[in-house]
């Protein structure tokens, strides 16, 4: 049986992220955190393995992660600590991999379906604009290279080469996969909502700058 672990960075997600931990149905779950709130707190009572990372970044808390759970973990499953993301939705991720030999399974929003609200037009616009690029400079067919949900082989973590401080992390990864050689497929999900008075911590323009240049200069 695979072991399998969850990575979740958070930084100031109190609010959410005891639910998504009792979500997970399967795996050891692993906080990165980097909050100013009782984020660590609560992770911890829900049953998660909380880890005080150095980096303040999404980027740095997940190459943190990785670097703590290759050696343990046949396959790591990254999810945000928003609850924008049901875990419940893994077992088809996990397969491609277990069964299908896929190095990464990305859950794509495109793919499957939004609640009104979970993502404004302008985000919808941009990630649909990073796919043409991306898809036009590594001929492939990627829907949703900024999603926040994956499961990866650890393994295949060996063979790339990480260096995103913040939230272009997902699309560093999608890249760095493809420019490898690996194999990435997609599988869809449902994308849900943040609840009220919890904010994205994604900035607009800027973000999507340092994205953008990310696909372009790889």
């Amino acid at each position: 049986m695979s072991r399998i672990s969850w990575l979740i960075p958070t930084c100031n997600e109190e609010q959410t992220v005891r639910e998504v931990i009792e979500q997970i149905p399967i795996g050891v779950t692993y906080v990165l955190d980097k909050s100013s709130d009782r984020t660590a707190d609560v992770a911890a009572r829900a049953g998660a393995r909380v880890v005080n990372r150095k980096g303040v970044g999404k980027g740095e808390g997940v190459r943190e992660g990785f670097g703590l759970l290759i050696p343990l973990s046949d396959i790591i499953v990254m999810i945000d600590g928003d609850n924008t993301y049901s875990p419940t939705e893994v077992f088809p991720l996990l397969s491609e991999i277990e069964i299908n030999g896929a190095d990464m399974a990305v859950g794509s929003r495109l793919l499957g379906s939004m609640e009104k609200g979970a993502m404004s037009r302008l985000h919808r616009w941009g990630n649909k604009f990073f796919a043409w690029v991306l898809n036009a400079r590594f001929n492939s067919r990627i829907t949703d290279p900024t999603s926040g949900f994956r499961a990866i082989r650890a393994s295949a973590l060996n063979d790339i080469d990480l260096n995103s401080k913040g939230f272009e992390i997902e699309v560093e990864l999608t890249v760095s996969f493809l420019k490898s050689g690996l194999h990435v497929v997609e599988k869809p999900i449902v994308y849900h909502k943040r609840v009220s008075n919890s904010k994205s911590k994604l900035r607009g323009l800027r973000d999507g700058y340092i994205i953008l240049s990310k696909i372009l200069k790889s």
